[in-house]
């Protein structure tokens, strides 16, 4: 009898493991974690597929960042453990991978690189069973896609804030609007795209007046980028966001009618620090407002990147999507941006 019911689970290992073999994948390549002491951290898929896994203390494309400590693949069982099945990696006790559970806190006197998440961070590539994520809202900017298409140059315009500046990514390439140009190139008939970047580190809403935007928004842009939100959550209303937005918009009609504006919702800050005093309501009710102009504005439309960044942190938490552990997203929290934008303009 014993043997009997072990020939069926074998039998039916071999038909899962079929079944298995035939579903789709996703390739994740180089998601950032840091690991506390011995506790599990989730890896953003479930059902990892074994043998896929690869972990490392530098990002596979390389980084702009010097760097204090030694580059450095782990192995399996000797500095990490994986539940390939629920999606989880431990660090063993003793590994060489950085304990980030030692490193300081960042708080309002005390923050720069020693309370950065800088040579914690690991990155780990690796394939698990299932489908993609794709975008919340995707191409409704017809007008632009038919520049798309036509293989012209295209021009962007980037108004924003350190998040938009690429600030903190681990190499130049990875910033949002770059990855944006480069699967533009790939995936349409586009030869060249000039990226404008005037986000500036620091700014809200509050920058959108017509000097800064006379200034700013020039020659013959196809698309302008707004982004905002990181820095207006803490003292900034929605209504007076959304004015600010509005009034933004307004002009750009005005002065560059054959401009299609993409709006972009914030990734959502570290609550853990000192850098937030409002809860994720606020956040929320930005994107609310966001959706609400994008509706009602012809040639607007939103790249919803704060419901991904919350579908992020079902799985994965803040330490491991943000670099400086407060607000600016490492190379992996930037695939939470360009996804939402180039489905705003390419249909996947």
């Amino acid at each position: 009898m014993a043997k009997t019911v072990k020939r069926v689970i074998a039998v039916t290992d071999s038909l899962n493991l079929i079944k298995r073999n035939l579903e789709s994948y996703v390739y994740q390549c180089a998601e950032s974690f840091v690991l506390n002491d011995t506790s599990p951290k989730s890896f953003f898929g479930i059902n990892i597929v074994p043998g896929s896994v690869s972990v490392s203390n530098r990002h596979p494309d390389g980084t702009d960042y010097i760097y204090t400590n030694i580059a450095k693949t782990y192995t399996e069982d000797i500095d990490y453990v994986i539940d390939y099945e629920n999606g989880t990696i431990v660090r063993i006790a003793g590994s060489t991978i950085p304990d980030w559970s030692v490193k300081p806190v960042p708080t309002k006197v005390s923050y720069g690189d020693e309370t950065k998440n800088n040579e914690y961070l690991i990155w780990v590539t690796y394939k698990y069973y299932g489908n993609r994520y794709y975008a919340t809202k995707t191409s409704s900017l017809p007008r632009l896609l038919s520049k798309i298409n036509s293989g012209n140059s295209l021009n962007i315009t980037i108004l924003g804030d350190s998040i938009s500046t690429g600030s903190e990514a681990e190499k130049y390439s990875h910033r949002y609007f770059n990855r944006f140009a480069t699967n533009i190139i790939k995936k349409s008939n586009v030869t060249n795209v000039n990226v404008i970047n005037k986000a500036v580190g620091g700014e809200s809403t509050y920058a959108l007046t017509e000097e800064n935007l006379t200034t700013r928004v020039t020659g013959n842009p196809d698309l302008i980028i707004i982004a905002y939100g990181m820095n207006d959550q803490n003292s900034i209303s929605g209504d007076v966001f959304e004015i600010n937005i509005r009034n933004a918009i307004n002009w750009i009609k005005l002065n560059f009618p054959d401009a299609d504006i993409i709006l972009i919702s914030s990734c959502i800050a570290n609550y853990d620090t000192f850098y937030t005093v409002n809860d994720k309501t606020r956040f929320n009710e930005y994107l609310l407002r966001l959706n609400e102009i994008s509706d009602d504005t012809d040639n607007v439309w939103l790249a919803d990147v704060n419901t991904r960044w919350e579908k992020y942190l079902q799985r994965k938490t803040y330490h491991d999507l943000l670099r400086n552990d407060i607000n600016h997203p490492t190379s992996f929290g930037h695939t939470a941006i360009y996804p939402e934008v180039l489905e705003s303009v390419i249909p996947y």
